[in-house]
């Protein structure tokens, strides 16, 4: 992943900034992208399960070519409603995702072998969790024209 692009990209974000595509503010999208990044450093567990032959299967078209995200996929598990925003502020939301990137590294620095459980996909090598978050992230920032 390129740090120094998504750091930058993440601190040109301004409230007013309007989606080309989906319904989250830039809020939302920070605060999603801190979920993902907790669970890929351990800070929160899903249980084990076996993904679903098309999870696998989506799972390899993302992880092992140069597909991006699909516009209007839905997280696993949301009702394609938007949360409740948790934190303060814009400003909260991007101090708060620039530390869990900060975090993910820390984490497999501590746990070199460590396999968080994706929601989808299932348990994900470091390199598989770098992979997935650079074009989570790609295809989220480009809701705001944001490239990394």
């Amino acid at each position: 992943m390129e740090i120094q692009k998504i750091q930058e990209a993440t601190k040109s974000l301004t409230k007013e900034q309007k989606p080309i595509f989906g319904k989250m503010t830039p809020q939302h999208m920070l605060e999603h992208l801190i979920i993902t990044f907790k669970i890929s450093s351990g800070r929160i567990n899903l249980p084990i399960f076996e993904p679903s032959e098309a999870a696998l299967k989506q799972k390899t078209s993302l992880l092992e070519t140069d597909m991006k995200f699909p516009k209007g996929i839905k997280a696993p598990g949301s009702d394609g409603e938007l949360p409740l925003l948790k934190l303060k502020n814009l400003e909260d939301a991007q101090q708060a995702f620039l530390n869990t990137l900060n975090e993910f590294g820390h984490h497999f620095e501590s746990f070199p072998g460590a396999t968080p459980i994706h929601p989808r996909f299932g348990p994900l090598t470091v390199q598989e969790w770098k992979i997935f978050h650079q074009k989570h992230i790609a295809h989220h920032f480009s809701q705001f024209e944001l490239t990394i």
